[in-house]
């Protein structure tokens, strides 16, 4: 029964309710030329064939010329006419005759390449902005396959993978096909609105299939493939490519150039290839190009295949028609290729988008977009699906049923469940998926660790998560940890819940409360992990912590896409801890540096506290799909202003103090991309406190503090924002403060020029901290009103897919005044990983 199903579908994915031409279009050899073109002369209206040469183009009652092209291949020409019924028309191509003779090349001669590249060059921002606005209709077609699978990764077997491969390892994985009108206005708006969806195996899924994101358009400088690759006709492309012109042919009257695209370095980010152009116009008629994972820095992706071809949707304004990119890669062992395919048609070029109005909405997804039937597909389906994928479609329609049926989803459960050896290292996870219901556990190994003030510490936690729909918009997440000092004999811990009820504003409240061993800067720049390992081996212990019993409330969500509000309400008691122990693997005669920053006299506080923060980035552009919005980034920086308002009371030794005090903060932040030169991040925050008793003190840990860390070894994350060679609280103030940070990412701008170095993929990073801190006596600050640092480093170290280390030479300068010449700088080497511990 099974089988007269799968044969009863494939039929019916033949048969429409419409007509036109169907077939096979092909070279000389017979061999069907995948997603070859076919469209009524003088419009833009068409189709592709698919990867086999099957095209179909379904027509109205009538007479048409019908074109048929492929890149490098002489387009033909056939007039036909259709009734009520579907014509079978095969067509065959002859790759394209490029005379050489047109052109007369002497010895010594400059190619003619060179001189039609630059005139390309010359057009090229009059192609790029000349439509002022234009709607097209666009089909969006994606196919990812495993080619090669092993038998394990990390230990697990990997199997079938739920049925989607077959006994050798071979299987479409991803397979998903869409519908957009896409709306374009000068300068540079975009707006685009899918209207079907479909991907295999999820109903209730919608694909992300984006016509935006495949109008890749070689008008631009540079085109984004992960890295900014550069247009074979960009300003200075010469300096990255050598041309060789390969003839030229006539089609439509038009003479068209074939150049070919040669890279000068292999490293460089290129594509090589042919690129074909028209004489007199030099516009892009068509390319065919290819990069690499050396050009494009991702590493999984061996070779990236892009294939266009252009129309001339109006007189002088040449468009996308079709473009194809096809790529293969590999990473732990599977081996995959694929290829996605847009058609852009029906354009209606500088005419009036009424039904349209561009604003920060950039991508829509329609209510019920992804419910459309499959007579629905056949008749709209432009590029005929292969028997491979209408076989993907049933299997996974069929499987996504029983994938998604509590026995199924119960068994996968069972085994997963089991408790295994390595869950000691990755952790355990106990799931009920029918039910949307996961618990998670912490490997012990991670959560045993050493500092001077608890001893040796243990920590016992999970989180549980609940999902209450299909799509995981709402959510209830609770966590709990206990955690107990083996030599200072307490036991701390905290419980926390919190709940998102939808996933277009992401509104979110939370409660949270215990008893912890705190840091005094709350993004914990030092690793517990890597302190355990200091500790213990050198006797060198850098984690200041203080102890906070607290409890409290948070609610967040966005105002609109580029707004996000945070408030929040806190009470904590906090009292000074003291070392408890001198215990160490070796040294065990030194003594630890005492847990007092600046020798803080014994204290505890209490401290009641509401804090508001709003986070603005103008003009975010955003994606709307049904009951979810996704944000998509904006140009503008992102401003952070936050506020808090408290109510303290000190207990010292000898009276209490009390004291009512406010903070204000304001943050701007942006990653900015510098093309060739590779990327930028900055930070920029200022704040100052406001005592309404002047003289009335602050305790520490509500201090102002900074991200300091003087190991050598460090985790990398947040290295923007750190100080690394400071080994204490110093820089902490309660006054106003001006901290500035800047990350410059070359990404092979410096490294893919050392010759034999290039091949190891290494990156150069160039780093500058700044803090300003004016003078304090009322806490421990030393006399330090400017501190800085400089670094120069080498990031992306390792082999192959796994590459978390980095390494930096790090200067210091610090100084009271605007007197930057004193000579009592720093010097260090640091090695940061970017590894979950």
């Amino acid at each position: 029964m099974r089988y007269f199903v799968l044969l009863f579908a494939l039929v019916i994915s033949t048969t429409t309710f419409s007509q036109g031409i169907r077939g096979i279009i092909s070279d000389y050899t017979g061999e069907g030329l995948p997603f070859a073109v076919a469209y009524i002369q003088g419009t833009t209206t068409g189709t592709s064939s698919n990867i086999d040469g099957n095209y179909e183009l379904a027509l109205k009652a009538g007479s048409y010329t019908i074109e048929f092209s492929y890149v490098g291949y002489k387009k033909e020409q056939r007039e036909i006419t259709i009734t009520d019924k579907w014509i079978d028309l095969n067509m065959q191509l002859q790759p394209a005759a490029y005379d050489l003779t047109a052109i007369v090349v002497r010895p010594g001669d400059v190619d003619p390449a060179y001189a039609i590249i630059k005139n390309a060059q010359r057009m090229r921002t009059t192609y790029q902005s000349a439509a002022d606005n234009y709607k097209v209709s666009t089909y969006v077609k994606g196919n990812q396959r495993l080619i090669e699978a092993p038998d394990k990764i990390f230990g697990q077997e990997v199997g079938d993978m739920g049925g989607m491969l077959d006994t050798s390892g071979n299987g479409i994985i991803y397979l998903s096909e869409s519908e957009s009108t896409l709306y374009y206005q000068k300068p540079n708006q975009y707006k685009e609105i899918m209207i079907s969806s479909r991907v295999s195996g999820n109903d209730n899924g919608f694909s992300f299939n984006q016509a935006r994101a495949m109008n890749f358009s070689f008008y631009e400088n540079r085109l984004d493939l992960n890295r900014q690759i550069i247009s074979p006709i960009a300003n200075g492309a010469m300096t990255f490519y050598d041309y060789k012109w390969l003839g030229v042919t006539l089609e439509d009257g038009k003479t068209i150039n074939k150049i070919q695209v040669i890279p000068k370095r292999q490293y460089d980010p290129v594509f090589s290839g042919v690129i074909y152009i028209t004489e007199d116009t030099w516009a892009i008629h068509s390319l065919d190009l290819i990069t690499t994972k050396e050009a494009t820095k991702i590493p999984v992706v061996d070779t990236l295949r892009m294939l266009q071809t252009h129309v001339e949707a109006a007189p002088n304004i040449w468009l996308m028609q079709t473009n194809t990119i096809r790529f293969k890669g590999s990473a732990f062992g599977f081996k995959f290729d694929g290829d996605f395919v847009a058609i852009f048609r029906d354009y209606e070029v500088n005419t009036t988008l009424d039904d349209i109005s561009f604003n920060n909405e950039i991508f829509k997804i329609e209510e019920g977009s992804n419910e459309k039937s499959e007579e629905y597909w056949s008749e709209v389906r432009p590029i005929p699906i292969t028997v491979e994928e209408q076989a993907d479609y049933i299997k996974k329609d069929s499987l996504s049923t029983i994938w998604e049926s509590k026995e199924y989803l119960d068994s996968i459960d069972a085994k997963s469940n089991r408790f295994k050896f390595i869950n000691l290292i990755g952790g355990y996870s106990y799931n009920r998926s029918y039910k949307k219901f996961y618990v998670s556990f912490p490997s012990p190994l991670t959560t045993l660790q050493f500092n001077p003030v608890q001893g040796y510490h243990a920590t016992l936690g999970g989180t549980l998560t609940k999902y209450f729909d299909q799509n995981s918009h709402q959510r209830f997440e609770t966590s709990a940890a206990l955690n107990y000092g083996f030599s200072d004999k307490q036991i701390r811990g905290k419980v926390s819940a919190k709940y998102r009820s939808n996933r277009v504003n992401y509104s979110e409240i939370g409660i949270e409360g215990g008893r912890l061993a705190r840091q005094f800067e709350a993004s914990e720049p030092i690793t517990p992990t890597i302190n355990t390992l200091f500790s213990l081996i050198g006797k060198r212990n850098l984690m200041r912590l203080y102890d906070s019993r607290y409890g409290q409330i948070t609610y967040g969500q966005y105002v609109n896409p580029s707004i996000h509000l945070r408030t929040y309400l806190n009470y904590s008691r906090d009292e000074q801890l003291d070392n408890t122990t001198n215990q160490s693997w070796l040294n065990k005669e030194d003594l630890y540096i005492p847990n007092r920053p600046g020798a803080l006299p014994t204290f505890y506080s209490n401290r009641a506290q509401l804090g508001l923060q709003v986070q603005i980035r103008p003009k975010t552009k955003y994606m709307s799909m049904p009951k979810r919005r996704i944000m998509m980034g904006s140009k503008w920086p992102t401003l952070t202003l936050r506020s808090t308002f408290n109510h303290q009371t000190i207990h010292w030794l000898t009276n209490n103090r009390k004291s009512v005090f406010a903070t204000v903060e304001a943050q701007l932040n942006d990653q900015q991309s510098f093309g060739l030169v590779g990327r930028l991040n900055w930070l920029v925050q200022a704040g100052t406190t406001f005592n309404d008793k002047d003289n009335e003190p602050i305790a520490f840990a509500y201090y102002k503090h900074f991200r300091v860390n003087d190991y050598w070894l460090t985790k990398g994350n947040n290295l923007l924002t750190t100080f690394q060679l400071v080994d204490d609280n110093s820089l902490s103030t309660d006054g106003f403060y001006l901290q500035a940070h800047v990350e410059h990412h070359f990404d092979g701008f410096i490294w893919n020029k050392l010759p034999g170095l290039k091949k190891l993929g290494f990156q150069v990073v160039a780093a500058g901290h700044y803090v300003y801190t004016p003078v304090n006596f009322s806490g421990p600050s030393t006399l330090l009103e400017h501190y800085g640092e400089m670094s120069i480093g080498i990031e992306n170290i390792g082999f192959k897919l796994i590459r978390p280390l980095r390494i930096d030479y790090v200067r210091s300068f610090s100084t009271v005044g605007w007197n930057f010449k004193t000579s009592d700088g720093q010097n260090g080497v640091r090695v940061s990983l970017d590894l979950p511990f």
